[in-house]
């Protein structure tokens, strides 16, 4: 699991003196599993990416930035990443 405590246990990769994380090591972080992260990607809820071939990175900042503009008061927050139909109870079935 993830420990803010032990950063040295995280397979991190540096380019261009950013850090990026697997998409493994961000599930860990979140506690999901990689294959959530693969179809929050498909249907673009997941955060910004690096895709290189088959290879995809999350920038540590970009994961910082996402992890703040997620932040909650309590749980009648709209989450802002929501379509306006949805945030607006306007949807159309």
């Amino acid at each position: 699991m993830y420990s803010k405590d032990h950063p040295e246990q995280l397979p991190l990769f540096q380019l261009k003196e950013k850090t990026f994380l697997t998409p493994r090591t961000l599930a860990r972080r979140w506690s999901i599993t990689p294959e959530a992260l693969a179809q929050w990607r498909w249907n673009g809820r997941s955060p910004r990416y690096l895709k290189i071939g088959k290879r995809i990175l999350y920038d540590l900042e970009e994961i910082e930035k996402y992890e703040s503009n997620h932040v909650r008061d309590n749980t009648s927050q709209i989450d802002p990443l929501l379509p306006t139909s949805v945030r607006t109870g306007r949807t159309k079935f």
